[in-house]
């Protein structure tokens, strides 16, 4: 129960209290996608800490008003923690209708510890929580309608016997039993130990002035920054390739020379958020991830070119079969290397033959993704051994 000397709530307690919580008419609306829903959850599952909340002990309606449009009384507002705890309620709302919804929070047998006998690796790709269709209500089956099962059930005590979903699994008959014997018993009660994860809370007291609330909520959401797509796709990488870090902060020293009296470049200089065009960590994760897709044969698409590339189970799971293939350390110590050269090879002919000596006046870098594309397929353009070498960098400074 909340109260206003609670220093702790629980997810059981912001269920138990949710028709009594506003949304005061200054917070923004509901921005999380279903892979920051996702996250979330399967944080509350691993019992990872997942923030604080900040509360504001106020009935007057018209500061805001309950999301549920319930007609009990307003107790607190929420000045932080909206997203959270609204993605919390939808997976596991007691009143989670599947007549009323599209689509339901549902848990992905396949990633469960639990059952990871049963299930292959290359079945694992999808997350641990995924929003789907009702997997019980499908009329069409598709890769969605097996071994997925809705929070609501598990967490709410729902019956689960073989009559109704021995279908909704796809593995041995043989093992149908077993699998539903350790869905109703272990992973149930794992599940249920959501309802008691615990966030920290502050409760600003009624007598706050309404300014003095908003501005508490401006300074909360304007500090700090979010993690971006290229840091999230090398911490990822680094756990496939622990010398990812060696590799980048080589290649950054190799295009970026030091200067007679500049000081050595540290972490931070190679890390830092810097455009594209000036040749740094995000530029190099790009030319990282394009040398990937070609020798992972993976297809060339929006999808495979973004930064989560890197983050997929299948990436890993390609990147580990062409290790055991080429009888290599590592497949990416093989990329990085490739990268370096690719790098510095571009580098040297905007520096020579485009005469350009600073990568601050280069308006962008996709214009470079031919050249970088032409370079992994064909690295023969780069061997200044090769009695073409001069022909080719002319022709490709010329296009």
């Amino acid at each position: 129960m909340i109260n206003n000397n609670s220093k702790t709530v629980t997810v059981e307690d912001i269920q138990n209290e949710y028709p009594t919580l506003g949304i005061p008419h200054f917070q923004r609306g509901l921005v999380w996608n279903d892979d920051s829903v996702s996250s979330l959850l399967q944080s509350l599952y691993e019992d990872i800490p997942c923030g604080s909340f900040v509360l504001w002990e106020c009935n007057n309606k018209s500061y805001g008003k309950n999301p549920t449009d319930s007609e009990q009384e307003i107790k607190y507002l929420i000045v932080d923690g909206q997203q959270r705890i609204r993605s919390i309620i939808d997976a596991i709302s007691k009143d989670n209708n599947p007549d009323q919804k599209d689509k339901i929070w549902c848990v992905n047998l396949k990633r469960l510890d639990e059952l990871s006998s049963f299930y292959s690796e290359e079945e694992k790709e999808f997350p641990l929580f995924m929003k789907i269709s009702d997997p019980r209500k499908a009329k069409k089956k598709s890769r969605f309608s097996y071994d997925y099962l809705p929070i609501e059930l598990l967490i709410n005590d729902r019956p689960i016997d073989s009559t109704n979903y021995s279908n909704l699994l796809n593995v041995n008959d043989s093992d149908k039993e077993e699998v539903l014997r350790i869905i109703d018993t272990t992973i149930r009660q794992e599940v249920k130990k959501i309802l008691k994860r615990e966030f920290f809370i502050k409760i600003l007291d009624k007598k706050m002035p309404f300014e003095e609330v908003i501005s508490i909520y401006n300074r909360i959401n304007s500090g700090g920054k979010k993690v971006e797509a290229e840091e999230q796709a090398f911490a990822a990488l680094v756990s496939v390739y622990l010398q990812t870090n060696d590799k980048i902060f080589d290649l950054f020293n190799a295009v970026h020379k030091k200067k007679e009296g500049q000081k050595e470049k540290v972490r931070d200089d190679v890390y830092a958020r810097i455009k594209e065009r000036n040749f740094g960590f995000k530029f190099f994760m790009r030319v990282f991830i394009l040398e990937s897709i070609y020798h992972l044969e993976l297809p060339l698409s929006a999808g495979t070119l973004s930064f989560n590339l890197v983050t997929s189970s299948k990436f890993k799971e390609k990147l580990n079969s062409i290790t055991k293939i080429q009888n290599s350390s590592n497949a990416a110590e093989m990329f990085w290397n490739d990268v370096k050269k690719i790098v510095l090879y571009i580098k040297s002919l905007l520096n020579e033959n485009l005469f350009c000596d600073s990568f601050q006046f280069l308006p962008e870098t996709n214009s470079l993704l031919p050249i970088i594309q032409l370079c992994i397929r064909y690295p023969r353009l780069m061997d200044n051994s090769c009695p073409d070498y001069d022909s080719y960098r002319k022709r490709i400074s010329a296009d």
